[in-house]
């Protein structure tokens, strides 16, 4: 994200440029004491999140080593078309040893999305995708199962898909809508567990806990 201007520049990415532009000036400003580029942005992440009101504390550990090689295409959730039915997702994020389950919790996440600019498939710039962007709530989960939309809130097809109910990722969002406890601490799990995906038993041994700086 911060040492590829190819992998940023792609489609799926290219919402990111601003977000990318704030932490890589923050990051050539750390770089010469040690700190490397993936733990750097694993770590805004993670304060980010924290610092979303009702936002959990996800455990955070440094010593990746960084790469400035492009991460293969293709390996990235589509938000609509063809690519953004269930069974694509479900089956992209089994491929990384997510269950569906695991998914609904990372999708929760969309709770404090906003459009950054007017977006091709017509979504208003500073659209939310529930009408709480403001906190790091549970309404993401009820409004986009619901059969419409609140007025101003805007769904993306992929999230309508997986918050079927008759299905398993569906099930999740009926769970987690009912208790903000049970999202936070399924959240917490499976964000950490996307943090270090790629990396090695053996290597994770030798990561620093450093969960104390979200305070």
């Amino acid at each position: 994200m911060l040492l590829n201007d190819g992998e940023i520049a792609r489609g799926v990415n290219d919402p990111l440029q601003g977000y990318r532009d704030f932490l890589l000036l923050k990051y050539n400003f750390y770089k010469d004491s040690g700190v490397g580029a993936a733990d750097f942005v694993q770590a805004a992440g993670n304060l980010g999140t924290v610092s979303c009101p009702g936002g959990p504390a996800v455990k955070t550990v440094i010593g990746r080593e960084d790469s400035t090689q492009a991460a293969p295409e293709g390996t990235l959730p589509q938000a609509f078309g063809s690519q953004s039915k269930q069974e694509v997702l479900i089956q992209l994020w089994a491929d990384k040893g997510f269950s569906p389950r695991e998914l609904a919790a990372l999708m929760g996440a969309h709770s404090v999305s906003k459009a950054f600019v007017q977006q091709a498939n017509g979504i208003p710039a500073g659209s939310p995708q529930d009408d709480t962007p403001n906190a790091w709530d549970v309404k993401y989960y009820s409004q986009t199962q619901a059969k419409t939309a609140p007025r101003g809130v805007f769904r993306f097809d992929s999230d309508v898909n997986l918050a079927d109910p008759s299905t398993a990722s569906g099930a999740a969002f009926t769970e987690f809508a009912g208790s903000q406890s049970t999202w936070a601490e399924a959240f917490q799990a499976a964000a950490y567990k996307l943090s270090v995906l790629g990396v090695s038993q053996e290597q994770q041994q030798s990561f620093q806990d450093c969960t104390g700086i979200l305070g």
